[in-house]
């Protein structure tokens, strides 16, 4: 308990008392910070999330894992060489934020029903999309500085680069705070999440990331093994080329040369019998060589099962406001009652 009798020094209890007589000051506080929630949450165009979980894992981990690396596995332990050729987990995150994702769903038409028609994604975030109230004001610095930089002399391939407007780059940032992928490191499973200003497009984006994704790491982790497959192959259809020309050889040579040869005839059939049995050898090797890369191929890609499958969300994810407007409240009566125990404060002493 504070000591009244020290002038300096403001007993908590007559505080209490004060705000308890401001009560109507607070309300007011209360009411005010009430309209602006109400403007903020109505002026915030509504948002949609729609995810999908799918189970990762790879025939080579089916087959090869011994019991000890599954239950290793499931106690995110990992053991060295269990995911040999496998994308890291972080990744995930890379590829959906790279530029050539980012580029193909720019360039990507989708359906839209507020206009029964058909545009890309580019020409939706440019002129479709609605901006809270509160981030447009809070954007105005930002372009402002924009208008005043250089603007570039265009955008498309340059050469072996990719030039980009400050128009692309910021609908570029804007698509990678709406679309998410990452992999649970407590289950193993990863999830996919998107969120739009529309449900449908919100779903057709997240399967549109989930097929791009699954692709893309298709194509990594086996890249290596199908390249041998298809040196392999080459060389398959090289060698039987060369063994019809060494089995027709030889047949043509025996059905000329019927019954007692001579020594020099011998020694042509002897020559043509090694250079067909050279021949098989090498081919059959080499088949067995490609029955093995496509099985490696196989070991190596990954499958992704789904979960929970991609849907289109009912219910709008943003903004909460009953929530909002709650909270806005509850800060306005602390600010306003803060303000007058600080003016208080000042006048006691």
């Amino acid at each position: 308990m504070i000591d009244s009798s020290n002038p300096k020094e403001i007993r908590i209890d007559e505080l209490m008392s004060m705000l308890l007589k401001q009560w109507r000051f607070i309300l007011k506080g209360s009411g005010v910070a009430f309209i602006v929630g109400v403007v903020i949450v109505f002026t915030t165009p509504g948002e949609w999330d729609t995810s999908a979980r799918m189970i990762l894992e790879s025939e080579s981990s089916s087959f090869n894992s011994s019991s000890i690396g599954g239950l290793a596995s499931i106690a995110g332990v990992k053991i060295p060489g269990e995911q040999e050729g496998s994308i890291s987990p972080e990744l995930y995150t890379e590829i959906i934020g790279s530029i050539p994702f980012m580029l193909e769903l720019m360039n990507r038409g989708f359906q839209f029903d507020f206009c029964d028609c058909s545009m890309s994604m580019e020409q939706y975030m440019k002129g479709h999309l609605e901006t809270a109230l509160v981030r447009k004001i809070g954007g105005l610095p930002k372009k402002a500085i924009n208008f005043l930089k250089p603007k570039p002399a265009g955008t498309g391939v340059k050469g072996e680069f990719v030039q980009l407007t400050y128009e692309q780059l910021e609908i570029i940032e804007e698509l990678r705070s709406r679309i998410v992928a990452y992999v649970d490191k407590n289950t193993d499973l990863l999830i996919v999440n998107t969120r739009m200003q529309n449900p449908l497009l919100a779903a057709e984006v997240n399967q549109f990331t989930i097929d791009y994704l699954t692709k893309s790491v298709v194509n990594y982790v086996t890249n290596k093994e199908k390249e041998r497959l298809e040196f392999i192959q080459s060389q398959v259809e090289e060698n039987e080329a060369n063994f019809l020309e060494a089995q027709k050889a030889l047949a043509r040579f025996k059905d000329r040369n019927q019954g007692v040869l001579s020594n020099q005839a011998n020694t042509i059939l002897r020559n043509l019998q090694s250079n067909y049995d050279l021949e098989f050898n090498l081919l059959s090797s080499l088949r067995e060589q490609l029955s093995q890369a496509k099985i490696k191929v196989q070991e190596k890609t990954p499958v992704f099962t789904e979960l929970d499958p991609v849907i289109i969300p009912t219910i709008r994810s943003k903004p909460k406001r009953v929530t909002t407007i709650i909270i806005f409240c509850i800060v306005g009566a602390i600010l306003a009652g803060g303000w007058l125990v600080i003016k208080s404060i000042f006048n006691y002493n």
